[in-house]
């Protein structure tokens, strides 16, 4: 018998090419069947899904989750599986002189499962700015650190803000690098000068340094350092990483998600503060983590995960810069 039954959703699998209603069934934390019209008598739980979404388990590949040692940093089941979302790259939230506080009071007390980057700043994002010395770099620990966590650990982070480019300048990307290349993990790099301060023609020479599978981040950014030149258009050596394999990531998440698409009457706001009024929103309904079932339905929101209301465009905005 099957521990759980996901009964007539619409499953939504692009690798599998699977578009259509059909059953999910769940046994020992695993996927166990997926197939039209399976009976409820064969699963020891049932849960109707008509009318709604039922995908792969969802990654969100840029979120702070060091919670109680980062101000950024937020509940991993609270952004994870509590919100429609298994897995949670955590983007570099501690360095080499903190990372041991995510084995030890972070993992064992998440049931989302955290992919940590480690940041190449040794007190990661405990303080910002993060980087305010040369000595904030210790290239010896974060080699060290990723040694001792190897296959937690999967990708250094740099962030290409001031002061830590004022005081480094491209020398801090460049250590961030080495030391990517000789852990054998993947670099991820915060680009947008979130102080404003620095040569935004930076991102030039940034980019010929990221190969196959690195990370650029935050590549909406309005702040000096993106992806466009002053004149707003795409600087080149963007396509030529594109080309190369270079993942781009926003930075605005075996495991099933079940989503439910909600009609309503939504302003959402781009970077620039620009205004789209939306007609629907798709917010969690259930979420399976290795055969558990989590439902969003805790606050701070007592009507739950839906966007806010339709506000007047030019309303605030406000924004992370991590």
């Amino acid at each position: 018998m099957y521990d759980l039954l996901l009964k007539g959703g619409t499953v939504l699998d692009p690798s599998s090419r699977l578009d259509g209603a059909m059953d999910v069934a769940v046994e020992k934390g695993a996927i166990a069947r997926i197939a039209p019209q399976i009976a409820e008598t064969e699963a020891a739980r049932t849960i109707d899904v008509r009318g709604k979404t039922v995908t792969p388990g969802l990654i969100d590949m840029h979120a702070h989750v060091f919670e109680g040692f980062n101000r950024t940093g937020v509940n991993p089941d609270l952004g994870g599986v509590y919100a429609g979302v298994t897995t949670i790259v955590d983007a570099g939230s501690a360095g080499s002189a903190t990372f041991g506080g995510f084995p030890r009071h972070i993992l064992p007390h998440c049931h989302t499962e955290v992919i940590p980057f480690l940041h190449i700043c040794s007190t990661g994002l405990a303080t910002l700015p993060d980087i305010i010395a040369e000595s904030s770099v210790n290239l010896d620990d974060t080699l060290k650190v990723v040694d001792q966590h190897r296959g937690l650990i999967r990708g250094i982070k740099a962030r290409m803000v001031s002061p830590a480019l004022e005081i480094m300048g491209m020398e801090m990307p460049r250590l961030a690098k080495r030391a990517a290349k000789e852990s054998g993990v993947k670099l991820m790099v915060h680009i947008g000068d979130t102080e404003k301060r620095y040569d935004p023609k930076v991102i030039r020479s940034l980019l010929p340094l990221l190969e196959r599978g690195d990370i650029l981040t935050h590549y909406f950014t309005a702040n000096p350092g993106g992806v466009l030149d002053g004149n707003g258009k795409l600087v080149p050596e963007v396509r030529e990483a594109a080309d190369r394999g270079v993942w781009f990531d926003t930075a605005h998440g075996p495991d099933i998600s079940v989503l439910d698409v909600r009609p309503g009457d939504w302003m959402v706001y781009d970077v620039l503060g620009a205004g789209l009024q939306v007609d629907r929103a798709v917010v969690p309904f259930v979420t399976v983590k290795k055969g558990r079932v989590f439902t969003p339905d805790w606050g701070p929101r007592s009507w739950g995960w839906e966007p806010d209301r339709a506000l007047a465009a030019g309303g605030p905005i406000r924004g992370g810069c991590c």
